[in-house]
């Protein structure tokens, strides 16, 4: 459970709880300001309509100032799964980290979840984003980032400058080496495909 408050008065102190997965006491998240913390390596918390209260209150009896009296209530009106801790392991980040050059993200999550089955998919997904985007992000913007990328590429791309662009349209071309060279004097039709983002 979480912790709701303490309340502590002269003869006597309460401590109120919820539980962890009450949709109704959940807090608002916000990016944490340590620097050993990375704020994407956490998913959601499955949450529910539990109704959950437990307080815990202890007092000195009024006839005898050396014992207690402790009084304990608890309230939770749905049941739900149980509790699993939403913190990716130390050890599976690490995992992505050493793996990140060699393996897709789908390759990735079935070998980190071989050792790590609590982890979820998407945990190892953003992982995998976020330790890669030092291979391929360059730029805020996306076209100039790919730019960058593609120019220190050039051993393994053609880079090609379009012509006769529209007003308001921005591409980049480019081909494969590995893919072109062997078909030198052998193509009779090239097609093109294009892709569109209207913004």
């Amino acid at each position: 459970g979480s912790v709701k408050d303490h309340r502590k008065q002269k003869t006597r102190h309460r401590t109120r709880f919820w539980c962890s997965q009450d949709a109704a006491c959940k807090k608002k998240s916000k990016a944490s300001q340590s620097p050993d913390i990375r704020n994407h390596d956490n998913v959601s918390m499955k949450r529910f309509p539990c109704g959950s209260k437990l307080s815990i209150s202890c007092r000195m009896r009024k006839d005898n100032n050396n014992e207690l009296d402790v009084i304990v209530q608890l309230k939770h009106v749905g049941k739900h799964i149980s509790y699993e801790d939403v913190l990716m392991p130390p050890e599976a980040l690490d995992m992505v980290r050493d793996n990140v050059e060699w393996l897709t993200p789908v390759a990735m999550a079935t070998k980190v979840q071989a050792t790590f089955p609590s982890v979820t998919a998407a945990q190892i997904h953003r992982a995998w984003m976020e330790v890669s985007e030092a291979f391929w992000h360059f730029d805020n913007n996306q076209l100039l980032s790919a730019k960058k990328l593609l120019e220190e590429q050039t051993n393994n791309v053609h880079i090609f400058e379009p012509q006769a662009v529209p007003e308001g349209v921005e591409m980049i071309c480019w081909g494969m080496k590995k893919i072109a060279e062997p078909l030198k004097g052998k193509v009779v039709e090239i097609g093109v495909d294009a892709i569109c983002r209207c913004l």
